[in-house]
């Protein structure tokens, strides 16, 4: 039997998923699945920026989900109005995500995520330690949330 992980796994162009799984564990609180996911990245030659910015995008579309849901739109409503759309296997995720933030810490995230890209940009600071600790910030901030994923 072939399921969904064994086709990821067997896919030879991984950074782009690599990329999402990094985004959706420091969302999701999951500090396991975020080290498994960068380290993945990391070996198939991902640079911090890069990395950082697929998470920036992420978070920027759970914002966008979250400000038509403080305005009265259903997490599918909200979900289904960006664009791209979410990817039909990460739609669960995308909803509990949804459920376990807030805009407010939402919006705090955003800023960590881009205060540290700028650092990587431009304090000389070693890339790889700025981005981890900024993801592990995020996941830590998940965690500290409303409710678990489901």
């Amino acid at each position: 039997e072939i399921d969904i992980e064994a086709v990821i796994q067997s896919v030879g162009d991984s950074g782009s998923l690599a990329l999402d799984d990094i985004a959706h564990a420091a969302a999701d609180g999951d500090g396991v699945g975020l080290d498994k996911a960068l380290s993945r990245a990391r070996s198939d030659g991902e640079n911090s920026v890069r990395i950082l910015r697929a998470t920036i995008g992420h978070f920027q579309r759970l914002h966008q989900a979250m400000t038509a849901m403080d305005t009265g739109a259903s997490p599918e409503q909200a979900m289904n109005a960006l664009r791209p759309p979410v990817f039909w296997s990460r739609r669960g995720k995308v909803e509990a995500q949804l459920g376990a933030w807030s805009t407010a810490r939402l919006e705090m995230c955003l800023g960590r995520l881009l205060e540290a890209e700028l650092r990587c940009k431009s304090t000389g600071m070693p890339d790889d330690t700025v981005c981890a600790q900024a993801l592990i910030g995020v996941c830590l901030s998940r965690r500290a949330g409303r409710r678990p994923v489901r």
